[in-house]
């Protein structure tokens, strides 16, 4: 229940931070930026689907997995500010991503 409202806060946040800080006309990656997102991306879910496994299966304590999450918000908020800063010259994306980097990683030291 808890990451459904991770997910829930974070896609709200998303939308309205964006229209605030970027505006009504967001900017996306394209080219060799958005090549990069993608297979950073597969390679972050991979190995986060590896952690779940070996946590589930050496036993399954609450800690952990909070743990993971809060390695999974931090990293993958942190990759995609990297890749928006540096393809996406003159856009503010990047600061968005910062923003719900924070959000994320205090809902989950918080609240699980």
């Amino acid at each position: 229940m808890a990451v459904v409202a991770l997910t829930l806060i974070i896609a709200f946040s998303n939308l309205i931070l964006g229209k605030l800080i970027v505006g009504p006309e967001r900017e996306k990656l394209w080219g060799i930026g958005r090549k990069i997102e993608i297979w950073g991306n597969m390679l972050l879910l991979a190995a986060a689907l590896t952690a779940l496994i070996v946590i589930m299966i050496r036993g399954t304590d609450s800690g952990n997995i909070k743990w993971l999450l809060l390695f999974a918000v931090i990293i993958s908020f942190s990759f995609e500010a990297l890749i928006q800063w540096r393809f996406l010259k003159g856009s503010k994306e990047y600061i968005v991503s910062l923003l719900l980097l924070l959000i994320g990683a205090a809902y989950v030291i918080i609240c699980l």
